[in-house]
């Protein structure tokens, strides 16, 4: 039985958020834009993952603004509030990223359907 919360995400929500990560971490490594990182003084540079982009900009910022650990415990209205601050933040450097629609999801699945079947 779904939970009848309006405020709790939907699983559709959720793929589309999951989705977010993964076309954003595209979007970052197509410009060339790289993660430094340091681990025991080694200093690395890493592509963007879909998990490295959760961890690093959405976890970081749910954080300060919710005090929210995890991404399940995200209302939509908050998920929106976090789109928004990352959507200015890129936009500020020439970086257009775009939550993805209902419609987007349903293109992505006809995709991956018709490649199952040839």
């Amino acid at each position: 039985m779904e939970d009848q919360n309006p405020n709790k995400r939907t699983n559709l929500q959720n793929r589309a958020l999951h989705k977010f990560f993964s076309i954003v971490s595209g979007q970052l490594n197509e410009l060339g834009l790289t993660y430094k990182y340091e681990i025991q003084g080694v200093k690395v540079e890493l592509k963007y993952t879909t998990i490295l982009f959760k961890e690093v900009f959405w976890k970081d910022i749910q954080k300060v603004m919710f005090g929210i650990d995890s991404t399940t415990q995200l209302t939509t209205s908050r998920i929106n509030s976090i789109i928004d601050v990352l959507t200015l933040a890129f936009g500020e450097r020439d970086i257009s990223i775009v939550f993805p629609s209902f419609q987007h999801l349903l293109d992505e699945q006809d995709k991956i359907m018709l490649k199952e079947r040839q």
